[in-house]
């Protein structure tokens, strides 16, 4: 393949990717803007004073000694069938902790993984429904205060990666270094496809400016590597037809297009080294 024709080839993947981003933008537009790079310090404490119920998946029962515990197994003749989990009553049982000390910690490691700082608390409701929020809720309340902002943790990583206001994916968002000089970061949804009816998974994308961008106020864009390659897995043009394509480099090394983004200025961490730390040189840039 010749040189002209390589780079005829990432034209068209580039325009091709703008086009799926930018026609979702119109439908799903969700943003969220952050300058400069992220805080990362840790979140406040859950502080779960008490807990009203036992903890899900547990049921509560009276023990011999007149203690409230939660138990995970069967309760025979007043005892749990394994070793208790908890205790809702302040009376002493051996070896026994309290559900609030259960429920904080475990509290504590959703929120480091979950919760951003404008919403640093893990509730869950009676319903099992999990998720931050920017107060103390105390595990297993019929609902939220009026009123309180929230996001939704999902049983897994995909759901949660599909669903652009999702905890995960607002702390992703939350996280991810910004670059260059007036950076804005935002979710770029992809349509939805076909008969599936949630979209594919979105990416984080940066609008950001440089001293080589050109006239003062033109920004350019680029795409987060892991999201954006989730995205497009997540999406049958580019799963089933462009990260099979092969191209060959500067060097006439034959490699797949999917190699080449390592050094596509459409990559956020390529273009951070590219414009910003200029550790590619030019003529090794891709697209």
């Amino acid at each position: 393949m010749t040189k002209q024709k390589n780079g005829t080839l990432f034209a068209v993947i580039a325009i091709i990717l703008i086009i799926v981003i930018a026609a979702a933008y119109n439908a799903f537009r969700f943003s969220q803007c952050q300058e400069g790079f992220a805080d990362t310090a840790p979140a406040p404490a859950q502080q779960v004073s008490a807990s009203p119920t036992c903890p899900p998946g547990s049921i509560a029962y009276v023990s011999p000694k007149g203690s409230t515990l939660c138990c995970k197994g069967d309760i025979i003749d007043r005892k749990c069938s394994i070793k208790p989990l908890c205790r809702l009553s302040s009376e002493s049982e051996f070896g026994v902790p309290h559900c609030s000390d259960i429920v904080s910690s475990e509290f504590d490691k959703l929120a480091a993984k979950y919760c951003t700082k404008e919403l640093p608390y893990v509730y869950e409701l009676k319903n099992g429904e999990r998720g931050c929020t920017n107060r103390v809720s105390l595990p297993g309340a019929d609902s939220l205060p009026s009123g309180a902002p929230k996001c939704t943790i999902s049983p897994d990583y995909e759901t949660d990666r599909r669903m652009v206001a999702s905890c995960l994916n607002k702390k992703m968002l939350e996280e991810y270094e910004c670059i260059g000089e007036n950076c804005t970061k935002t979710w770029w949804p992809a349509a939805i496809n076909g008969s599936r009816q949630y979209p594919a998974m979105p990416a984080i994308a940066l609008t950001y400016s440089i001293d080589s961008a050109g006239p003062q106020g033109m920004n350019k864009m680029c795409i987060a590597k892991q999201t954006g390659l989730e995205m497009m897995d997540s999406h049958p043009i580019f799963k089933n037809t462009y990260r099979t394509w092969k191209v060959k480099n500067h060097a006439g090394q034959e490699v797949s297009w999917y190699e080449n983004l390592d050094k596509s200025p459409m990559i956020c961490e390529s273009a951070k080294k590219i414009y910003i730390e200029k550790s590619i040189p030019a003529e090794e840039v891709v697209g």
